[in-house]
């Protein structure tokens, strides 16, 4: 009976495999995150348009001021989010190339996995082949045997 295929570094392949998937994960939560802070982004930039809109009627000072201050609390809370926005940008890059070289590791795992694989089916091919053999010419000779 043929031995059952065991592939000597499949733990190590398993732990490239999740950690691909954790990358992957991580990179999901980066992205909702990016997205989270473009919307933000576009939030403050429609609410100051509208803020820039309200020209008509006539104001105070004190109110004059006081919308100029909110301006720019608005337009610095905008900085802000885009500093963090490229921030959330490197981050998914750094986690895009951490995520290529892991891949690339679990493919070289994977490559080494399908040629043992094969070794392993060659092996097995042959071994059947030689006893096959040994079988036939064991017929043979009792043939021959109980001729004579």
């Amino acid at each position: 009976m043929a031995k059952k295929f065991i592939y000597r570094l499949e733990s190590l392949l398993n732990l490239k495999s999740f950690k691909v998937k954790e990358i992957e994960e991580s990179i999901q939560k980066v992205l909702y995150y990016k997205i989270q802070t473009e919307n933000e982004i576009n939030r403050n930039e429609e609410y100051l348009a509208s803020l820039n809109g309200h020209k008509n009627g006539s104001f105070k000072v004190i109110e004059i001021q006081a919308l100029n201050y909110h301006k720019d609390c608005v337009k610095e809370e905008i900085r802000e989010l885009r500093e963090q926005l490229s921030r959330i940008i490197e981050i998914e890059n750094i986690l895009r190339m951490r995520l290529v070289e892991a891949m690339k590791e679990e493919k070289v795992l994977q490559k080494l996995k399908e040629k043992e694989f094969e070794n392993y089916k060659f092996a097995i091919n042959k071994e059947e082949t030689k006893l096959l053999d040994e079988i036939s010419i064991q017929k043979e000779v009792r043939k021959k045997g109980d001729e004579e």
